[in-house]
C-alpha cells in the first residue's frame, strides 16, 4: 500500500476520536479557556530547557486553571447548600 494512502486512511480513522476528545475538553464552560490553552501549548511543539511540549502544556493548563479559579472562584458545596437553604426559606 502506498504511504500516501496509508496516511489518508490513518487520518480519517483519527477524526472520530479527535472530535470526541475535543467535545469532552470543551464540555465544562468554566474551564474551557484552560483546556484550549493546554491543547495549544501541547500542540505547538514547544521545547524549553530540554522539556517537551507535553510538560509545558500541563504547566500552561494548570497555570490557566489556577488563574481562572482565582478570578472566578468556584463555589464550594457548603456555599451551594447555604444558597439553596436561603432560597427554600423564602
Amino acid at each position: 500500500m502506498p504511504p500516501a494512502v496509508l496516511a489518508i486512511i490513518t487520518g480519517l480513522a483519527l477524526v472520530a476520536p479527535l472530535t470526541g476528545a475535543l467535545a469532552t475538553m470543551l464540555a465544562k464552560t468554566a474551564e474551557r479557556e484552560a483546556a484550549v490553552l493546554t491543547f495549544a501549548a501541547t500542540g505547538s511543539g514547544l521545547a524549553l530547557f530540554d522539556l517537551g511540549a507535553a510538560f509545558w502544556g500541563l504547566v500552561v493548563g494548570f497555570a490557566a486553571l489556577a488563574a481562572l479559579r482565582w478570578i472566578r472562584p468556584i463555589p464550594s458545596s457548603d456555599d451551594a447548600r447555604t444558597h439553596s437553604d436561603r432560597e427554600s426559606a423564602r
